[in-house]
């Protein structure tokens, strides 16, 4: 799948495949954490565990399948479905105006 950056004065710049991947591969690194500044996101069995981090550089200690993210070193943890994942992707989406 090809993404695209689309900037503020209206440019959009399509990306290619291997720049795709590369970036892809740089936001969801091998510990299966997607990481977008003190955003967390891990996929657990059927919904998917968000955490908020104290800063951007922290690194969340708790994967996917522990039962104690109680103990983390995330500052906040929620399980979403994925019908809620949509939900926040669309109310996101219209906000932006996109």
């Amino acid at each position: 799948m090809k993404a695209s950056l689309n900037f503020e004065d209206g440019v959009v710049v399509k990306l290619p495949q291997e720049i795709t991947d590369r970036l892809r591969k740089e936001l969801i690194k091998d510990d299966g954490q997607l990481k977008v500044d003190q955003f967390r996101a891990v996929a657990e069995v059927s919904c998917i565990r968000i955490a908020i981090m104290s800063n951007s550089n922290d690194v969340w200690d708790k994967k996917a399948g522990h039962s104690d993210y109680d103990k983390s070193n995330a500052m906040a943890t929620h399980l979403l479905t994925p019908y809620e994942i949509r939900e926040i992707i669309e109310g996101l989406t219209e906000m932006l105006g996109d």
